[in-house]
């Protein structure tokens, strides 16, 4: 049987990626934030695709203590893990840190994904799949090493950019890795379109917030359209013929000028190692990945 793991999977293209995948018959892990959610979501998803192997894991994926407790119980779930859905993220009109000191954006959005993938990696199935949901937004981004942890000044879309960013830079070194440790596993990233969600709802209002409300109302695509490119990655044949890329609308896609700067591309790999101690600790991962 076929397994999946997708983060953020209780809501927006998370959930549609996980009825799709669930409707295949196959074996299921939902990662979550919040129990309730992520037990209704389950709930309704058995019922819609009549496939009771869905389970529900409770991680908040900015800090490194729970990515190391969830993967923990991960790997007792399953011994192997066929595709892997990097989709948890969101975006926040103020600045705050996490618990463990780092700036709430960027450990969610870059360093969840990055954290998840290394501690899942001794997993993931010959031919595995690794999907991670970056955004056009990553066109507004910027990497700067320095402003990373803990940026000097904070400005929603532009940070949000960032991150968005750094998974395709994350993505692009990561199959770069995969090739030279002869592993063979794909990974890819994509935009998932203008995707009306509740994204960014759990900010305070704000211009910006209010602005992204309109255009959410306004000109996004459902949720199901948008989940599809992700479920293109994860279970179409053709979705394991590439690694490295950045895909729109199933397709292919170009990037922003310079994503493809090998220098800063291992200078963000070499950080988000630093500041992920406890997963750089964890056995089987291949050295490889821990330079």
């Amino acid at each position: 049987m076929t397994t999946a793991l997708i983060t953020g999977a209780n809501s927006g293209i998370g959930y549609e990626t996980t009825k799709a995948l669930a409707a295949l018959g196959w074996k299921v892990g939902m990662v979550c934030r919040n129990v309730d959610r992520g037990t209704a979501a389950a709930e309704a998803i058995r019922k819609e695709t009549g496939n009771d192997q869905i389970h529900v894991f409770i991680a908040d994926l900015s800090l490194e203590s729970d990515v190391l407790k969830v993967s923990s119980e991960i790997k007792k779930w399953t011994e192997v893990l066929d595709v892997l859905v990097n989709n948890a993220g969101g975006y926040f009109t103020e600045k705050s840190l996490t618990a463990e000191g780092l700036e709430y954006t960027m450990a969610l959005n870059h360093l969840g994904y990055f954290r998840l993938t290394l501690a899942l990696l001794p997993n993931l199935a010959e031919n595995g799949r690794i999907v991670s949901v970056a955004s056009a937004a990553h066109r507004m981004g910027k990497i700067k090493i320095d402003e990373l942890e803990n940026p000097s000044t904070y400005k929603a879309f532009p940070r949000y950019g960032d991150s968005k960013l750094a998974n395709i830079f994350f993505t692009q070194e990561l199959a770069q890795r995969l090739k030279e440790a002869q592993l063979k596993i794909t990974a890819n990233c994509l935009h998932p379109g203008f995707v009306q969600t509740n994204f960014g709802v759990q900010t305070k209002p704000s211009f910006e917030s209010r602005v992204f409300g309109f255009l959410n109302k306004h000109l996004a695509i459902s949720q199901l359209d948008g989940a599809q490119t992700s479920i293109y990655l994860a279970s179409d044949p053709d979705g394991s013929k590439y690694s490295g890329l950045y895909f729109d609308k199933k397709k292919p896609s170009k990037t922003k000028k310079n994503t493809e700067d090998e220098k800063t591309q291992k200078e963000l790999w070499t950080w988000s190692l630093a500041k992920s101690p406890g997963v750089k600790g964890l056995g089987g991962i291949h050295p490889i990945f821990l330079d």
